[in-house]
């Protein structure tokens, strides 16, 4: 029975009990044969009993298992299909670097989830609100795309995308704003060719660079651009990029 049910107390069994009930009876103990033969049945029953505990429970088990093994099966699917359908979406028409331009490699590009945008657009001290807020216009996912040009120019590209059209406009109304007020220094100037505003930002940066930074509308995505110089920043060039972007999304 052990042998059957519980193989690793068969074995203990024939080396504990079985090989002691010839030698008992051949020296005439006969107790001590048939307390060795007790032990062999008892064994056979803690055999048992092993062997349907076993069986029960892998009855139990195997559903849970199976359920288990579908749903992470299920998740790695929905998540294939999520990042297909962004590629597939308007996040998939972002703008690629050109031929002649190098990619950004240290720093987070294609698809971004809501954390890593708001890490990467937001400063330290406005992330948190900003999450919120993000969160409130109906967020949904953001694509970024950045590179070195040819003429040593930098080139960033953000699409937001959102459930509705008023997310995206929520949220260009309150980035004007902001540039507006002054805060992040550099002038306004409207872009009436893309529905859109810019911010000329002269004040070089710690990289030497001056930039403009471009923002336009287009139903439930947000176009973002910023391009940056060590020349003279020229808003006429950052409306060119996002209209090619605009142009790929139409």
């Amino acid at each position: 029975m052990n042998w059957l049910f519980f193989w690793p107390l068969a074995l203990y069994s024939l080396l504990s009990a079985w090989n002691r009930i010839d030698p008992a009876v051949r020296v005439g103990e006969i107790a001590e044969a048939q307390r060795q033969v007790r032990r062999v049945r008892t064994f056979g029953i803690i055999g048992l009993c092993v062997g349907c505990a076993s069986f029960v429970l892998s009855v139990v088990l195997l559903p849970m298992v199976a359920s288990v093994v579908a749903t992470v099966d299920g998740s790695f699917a929905s998540l294939s299909a999520r990042s297909s359908a962004q590629a597939d979406g308007p996040l998939g028409k972002i703008l690629r670097p050109p031929s002649d331009a190098t990619p950004w490699v240290n720093s987070p590009t294609g698809v971004l989830d809501l954390p890593t945008f708001v890490d990467h657009f937001y400063a330290a001290d406005a992330r948190a609100d900003e999450t919120k807020l993000a969160q409130q216009r109906g967020f949904v996912s953001a694509a970024r795309n950045g590179w070195i040009n040819a003429d040593r120019s930098q080139t960033e590209v953000v699409l937001i995308e959102f459930r509705t059209p008023q997310g995206a406009e929520s949220m260009y109304l309150d980035l004007t704003q902001t540039w507006r007020s002054g805060r992040e220094g550099g002038s306004v100037q409207s872009a009436p060719d893309v529905n859109g505003t810019s911010l000329v930002v002269d004040k070089l940066d710690s990289l030497g660079n001056a930039h403009v930074r471009m923002t336009a509308p287009h139903g439930n995505i947000l176009v973002y651009v910023r391009h940056f110089t060590a020349a003279t920043p020229d808003p006429d060039q950052t409306k060119q990029i996002i209209q090619q972007q605009l142009d790929a999304l139409n």
